[in-house]
C-alpha cells in the first residue's frame, strides 16, 4: 500500500512538473502600452511647443500631464500580473521602448524650452513636481518590464529606463 501511494504521488509530481504552463505569453500587451504611453507623451509634447504663455493653457497642460500620469500606472498595474516573455517576443519591446525615449526627451525639451512661460505663471514649481512624479511613474513601469524580459535581455529594459530617466531628470534639475 505504501508503494502504491508513493507511486501515485509521484505520478502527480511528474505530472505537474511536465505540464506546460498554459499563462499566455505575448508581447502586445507590452507593445501596446508603451505605443499609447508613446502617443500621450506626443500629444503633451504638441500642446507644450504650442503653449504661448496663457495661463489657462498652462493649466490643460497641466491636466494632460495628469493625464499622462495616469496612463502610466494604467500601465503598470495591467502589465504585472503577465509572464516572461520568450526572447523572440521580448525583442519586440525594443522599437516602441526607443521611441519612448525619443518621446520623453522631446517632451522634457519642451519643458525646459517654455519654463519661462510655466514659471511667468506661477507653474513652474508644479512642472517640476510632475516631472518627479513622472520619473517615480516611469521607475515602476520600467521595473515591471524588466521583470517580464528574459534575464539575457533585462538589462535592454534597464537601459531603456535609465535613458529615460536621464532625460527626466534634466527637466527636474531645470524647474528647481
Amino acid at each position: 500500500m505504501q508503494f502504491t501511494q508513493v507511486l501515485s504521488l509521484g505520478m502527480l509530481l511528474g505530472s505537474a512538473v511536465a505540464m506546460p504552463s498554459f499563462q499566455k505569453r505575448d508581447a502586445k500587451p507590452l507593445i501596446d502600452a508603451l505605443t499609447t504611453i508613446s502617443k500621450t507623451t506626443q500629444a503633451m509634447t504638441a500642446s507644450v511647443s504650442a503653449f504661448n504663455g496663457d495661463a489657462a493653457e498652462g493649466a490643460k497642460i497641466l491636466t494632460q500631464a495628469e493625464g499622462l500620469l495616469k496612463v502610466l500606472d494604467d500601465a503598470t498595474g495591467t502589465l504585472g500580473p503577465l509572464a516572461v516573455l520568450p526572447l523572440n517576443e521580448a525583442v519586440q519591446v525594443l522599437a516602441p521602448g526607443n521611441a519612448l525615449i525619443a518621446d520623453v526627451t522631446k517632451v522634457t525639451d519642451a519643458l525646459v524650452g517654455k519654463k519661462e512661460a510655466f514659471v511667468k505663471n506661477s507653474l513652474g514649481s508644479v512642472v517640476g513636481e510632475t516631472l518627479g512624479k513622472f520619473k517615480v511613474s516611469a521607475e515602476k513601469l520600467v521595473g515591471v518590464i524588466t521583470q517580464k524580459l528574459p534575464p539575457n535581455v533585462a538589462s535592454v529594459g534597464q537601459t531603456i529606463g535609465k535613458q529615460i530617466n536621464a532625460s527626466l531628470d534634466k527637466g527636474i534639475a531645470a524647474f528647481k
